[in-house]
């Protein structure tokens, strides 16, 4: 059985529990579902309504004051979210990022075979660099619908490169979406395990995202027609310091780490403990402010996800609530106890993976799922690796849903002809990507590889 150390989900004092384990599952799961129905009829953000349950329940319910309700609410994923986006955000939008994806395509427009796999290794660059999955697409995507119209190949495979190679970084957390991410695993299982699940979901994603285009490349393997590009412009005055702040931005996250990790010693181990991403994506955001290299009020408004943010944060709070009425502990050794260790990888992979075709992993699935990990090792004696490995997988292969983030975003370049062709590609496939998934991990377990 797994003897790591995995810290108590219970941070909090608490209040006066009313209800038993029971109810409160039933309340929760009440108070999660009538948030996303609520929010998707009423056009309104889930968080917000995942909120007011929060305050509604804890007050009510648990007995605790709102003052200990409000403490609910992730402050550090929050922040982490705001700060990586803002900073992120000036080279987004002066154009910088943009730059980047136009001189790749150009140089390599005459190699029209793989030209959707070079949109793949084109976005997981510009995801990479910093724009995470959720700025990518909108960089990346246009160009790949335009490609796809002019040389003649399937439009969906031009939404499953820019998908592709945008989900790889999920698990980079010198990334936005990949700090957020570490932030909430490491929040209930420790920073050195999260980060260890950081880097096998990178490299797992990493795999299965060109495999599937390089295998959906084959199937629509045609001859294409010449592409007409003009040459890009080049680098103004404004997106060369840009780029220069953003990579070192990228070195000062990735070097020390990497050093530590195979030569560890003080100093390095003091910088990766102390300047963290939200420290580098500070000082940076300010550099770009002195430096007037784009207007910070634009880049606030229109760069930062304010939408994911408060979902994030709303959910955060009443899954943290959960946590109080004892409803973690209870359903983490419910599953530990009822589903065999063998099989609780893929069943947690099913489970995520159908959750993700209608909501969002960041914002809803990893922070409802993030604190059972604890119980739910200690039930089975999995490593807690493989429950985040698992979780994460599904919640990112199956969302090239249309109706999840990640297939919404992919597409955002195709016009009114290609998008229906691409809405039922994305759905036929999103659920092919959960069945391999499922099917790999079943057999993995069944072999025993994850003990």
């Amino acid at each position: 059985m797994y003897k790591g150390n995995i810290r108590n989900i219970a941070e909090f004092e608490k209040g006066e529990i009313k209800l038993n384990t029971t109810v409160g599952l039933i309340v929760f799961i009440a108070a999660i579902v009538l948030s996303i129905v609520i929010g998707t009829k009423l056009k309104v953000n889930i968080g917000i309504v995942a909120l007011a349950f929060t305050f509604i329940i804890g007050v009510t319910v648990s007995g605790l004051s709102g003052k200990t309700v409000a403490g609910l609410l992730p402050t550090n994923i929050f922040v982490t979210q705001l700060v990586a986006t803002f900073f992120y955000g000036f080279a987004s939008l002066n154009g910088a990022f943009n730059g980047i994806a136009d001189r790749i395509i150009y140089k390599t427009k005459h190699s029209k075979a793989a030209l959707p796999i070079i949109l793949a290794a084109c976005a997981l660059i510009i995801s990479a660099l910093g724009a995470g999955g959720e700025a990518t697409p909108l960089i990346v995507s246009p160009i790949a619908f335009m490609l796809a119209a002019e040389a003649g190949f399937h439009p969906v495979l031009a939404s499953l490169a820019v998908w592709g190679g945008s989900i790889c970084t999920i698990g980079a957390k010198w990334t936005a979406g990949g700090a957020v991410a570490n932030s909430i695993w490491a929040a209930d299982i420790g920073e050195e395990i999260a980060n260890q699940a950081s880097t096998y979901i990178l490299l797992i994603l990493l795999v299965f995202g060109f495999g599937a285009v390089i295998v959906m490349n084959l199937i629509h393997k045609k001859e294409l027609k010449p592409i007409a590009m003009e040459k890009p412009e080049p680098f103004t005055p404004v997106q060369k310091k840009s780029l220069v702040i953003v990579s070192a931005a990228m070195l000062i996250m990735l070097v020390p780490a990497v050093i530590n990790s195979f030569f560890p010693n003080p100093v390095t181990a003091w910088i990766t403990g102390h300047i963290t991403i939200q420290v580098v994506c500070l000082v940076g955001s300010l550099i770009f402010v002195v430096m007037r290299l784009a207007d910070p009020k634009e880049v606030f408004t229109k760069k930062v996800p304010w939408n994911s943010i408060i979902t994030l944060a709303g959910m955060g709070a009443l899954v943290a609530l959960s946590g109080q009425l004892g409803i973690v502990d209870s359903v983490g050794k419910w599953i530990g106890d009822t589903i065999p260790a063998k099989f609780m990888p893929v069943m947690l992979v099913f489970v995520s993976g159908v959750l993700s075709y209608v909501v969002a992993a960041s914002s809803v699935i990893y922070p409802l799922f993030a604190p059972m990990v604890p119980a739910l090792a200690a039930a089975s004696g999995l490593n807690p690796i493989v429950i985040v490995v698992s979780i994460m997988l599904g919640a990112n292969i199956s969302s090239f849903s249309p109706v999840s983030t990640g297939g919404a975003m992919a597409m955002l370049g195709a016009n009114e002809e290609q998008r229906d062709i691409v809405m039922a590609g994305q759905f036929k496939l999103a659920v092919y990507f959960l069945a391999f998934a499922m099917v790999i991990f079943a057999v993995l377990g069944l072999v025993g590889v994850f003990g």
